[in-house]
């Protein structure tokens, strides 16, 4: 596998995907590595469940493999704004008066990529209440 997935457009790494020169599942593994490795000097994300994660990612191989992608997206791990509903995922808008919110249904744009296939790595930090142009919270 290519050691600078993180420098492909969406396009390219989709028809990588497509071509099964890279399993959903390694591209997942790739950048979950790279949190892991980075998050704790940019503090970019802020909440992520891996297990659900490469659930998707497994799904969407699984898929790519029998030739059933459910569009371009499909494989490809995106974050989420956390301010964002995304279904049983912590949703803090950058605050700690939401720090245990977990909504019980997904906004219309998760929906979507849900349904695009995209697998979900996690959410993004925030501003407090999303009301500023940098983020500077107690999250």
């Amino acid at each position: 596998m290519s050691a600078s997935l993180e420098r492909l457009s969406i396009a390219a790494l989709s028809s990588r995907i497509a071509r099964m020169a890279v399993s959903p599942v390694e591209v997942f593994e790739y950048f979950f590595s790279r949190f892991e490795r980075l998050n704790r000097y940019v503090n970019a994300i802020v909440a992520v469940d891996a297990e659900s994660a490469r659930a998707m990612a497994r799904a969407a191989e699984k898929r790519a493999l029998n030739g059933s992608r459910m569009s371009a997206l499909d494989g490809i791990p995106i974050t989420i704004k956390d301010n964002i509903f995304v279904r049983d995922s912590t949703v803090t808008w950058g605050s700690q008066l939401y720090r245990n919110f977990r909504p019980c249904r997904d906004d219309i744009a998760i929906e979507r990529l849900r349904s695009a296939g995209a697998v979900f790595l996690g959410t993004t930090n925030t501003p407090e209440f999303a009301l500023n142009q940098y983020t500077d919270n107690l999250v």
